[in-house]
């Protein structure tokens, strides 16, 4: 996964703001830069310069961004609602020049038609020249109290207490960028100031502030990231759980080194509570929901933590590997595991596959998929360690039986001799 560079320090607040939610939005879609340019198609550097907040985007590309970041994320509160993000791209465009602005709006054609620029005035008669366009003024309305001010009080950990009510007045004058800074500023407060200003925000009723909060603090370092997991793990209220599975799947959706440290973490504190909730097997149950390259490179990852065989159950037991495409999964995953070097991960894989109780179909099935993918000696392997594990002999005959009428006749001699224990 691409890790962007820091933003400009001169860039502008509505531009900064655009190009945070353009970053959150693009992370969503768990692809590198290259590959989403070259199937859009797009220019990587256009796109770079969109997400460093140097050059605005298309509207139709910001759509696209945020429709196919909706379909790959598991929880919608993660993704931005369109009308905030409306509000943000037009003041970021009233926040450049008047040329970019002209540029932007006659190349994009955005919907809905509120961002498009008044029409032209009708033609006055052909020797006389046309009036001159007037450049785009920002919002008259003033902002009762000095933004740079509140958000340097709010890193010292002060007005905690009102950002509800800054939000709310920024929110009815349609500050929106100004809105999502202050957010960000207060997710980056040390994770006792985070929890009290989602818990803030939760009792004012602004879910969708709460629900930014949450994302944006899972973007934090795999430490801080695992206490604050701990701390809404903690909390005495009933919906900092829904909130706890929504920071859990934010988690899960960053680079498998980065999960795997936080996993880490995790169980550190999971063993000091002495039981009851494993917060790290919950992470990691929802990183096996991802593709098989990335669960490949998260079970990689967690050979270097010293978490390779419990880790390597919690991510299998996820959703990707349990569907009706099972045996291909299975198969892929302990291809791109052999091909990193990790035995011992590819044996813990194949341990949860036996222990499962593996019925005649799946074992062929997982047979023939092995076989596609090159792994010869793991196929001819896998029929005696189902034996073993069942240890009944009636069931070892129908399985040498199957596997000879699908041609694996080498398979099905080695299921033959198996012993039962």
């Amino acid at each position: 996964m691409r890790r962007f560079n820091e933003l400009d320090a001169d860039l502008p607040a509505q531009k900064r703001a655009l190009a945070e939610a353009l970053r959150n939005l693009f992370f969503l879609l768990d692809e590198p830069l290259n590959r989403y340019a070259k199937r859009l198609p797009c220019d990587k550097g256009a796109m770079s310069r969109y997400l460093a907040g140097r050059r605005i985007p298309p509207w139709k590309w910001v759509c696209r961004l945020r429709r196919e970041a909706l379909e790959k994320t598991f929880e919608d509160g993660a993704v931005m609602a369109e009308s905030a993000l409306q509000d943000m791209y037009h003041a970021a465009l009233g926040a450049s020049s008047w040329m970019v602005h002209q540029n932007t709006l006659r190349t994009s054609n955005p919907e809905p038609r509120e961002l498009l620029l008044r029409a032209p005035q009708q033609q006055e008669e052909p020797q006389q020249p046309r009036p001159e366009p007037k450049r785009v003024k920002p919002d008259p309305q003033p902002v009762p109290w000095d933004l740079a001010q509140v958000s340097a009080e709010i890193e010292r950990g002060l007005h905690v207490e009102r950002l509800p009510e800054l939000i709310r007045k920024l929110q009815a004058r349609e500050r929106h960028a100004e809105v999502l800074e202050l957010l960000i500023v207060a997710a980056r407060r040390p994770v006792p100031q985070a929890l009290h200003a989602l818990r803030c925000l939760e009792k004012a009723g602004l879910t969708w502030e709460a629900n930014f909060l949450v994302g944006f603090a899972a973007a934090r370092p795999p430490r801080d990231a695992a206490k604050m997991a701990e701390a809404l793990l903690g909390s005495e209220k009933r919906s900092n759980d829904h909130q706890l599975k929504n920071f859990l799947s934010a988690v899960s959706r960053r680079e498998p080194t980065v999960v795997a440290d936080t996993a880490r973490q995790l169980a550190i504190g999971d063993g000091a509570r002495g039981g009851g909730r494993m917060l790290y097997w919950e992470l990691l149950l929802v990183a096996g929901n991802r593709s098989v390259e990335d669960i490949a490179d998260i079970m990689a990852a967690l050979g270097t933590t010293g978490m390779g065989t419990d880790g390597v159950r919690a991510v299998f037991s996820g959703e990707s590997c349990h569907g009706e495409d099972r045996c291909s999964k299975t198969a892929s995953v302990l291809r791109l595991l052999e091909d990193k070097g990790c035995t011992e991960q590819q044996k813990t894989v194949i341990e949860e596959v036996v222990k499962s109780r593996i019925e005649i179909d799946e074992v062929i099935g997982i047979v023939n998929a092995l076989h596609e993918v090159r792994l010869r000696p793991l196929a001819e392997d896998l029929g005696p360690r189902a034996v073993r594990a069942r240890a009944d002999r009636r069931w070892r005959d129908k399985l040498a039986r199957a596997l000879r009428r699908a041609g694996l006749t080498t398979e099905a001699e080695l299921v033959r001799q198996a012993p039962l224990a």
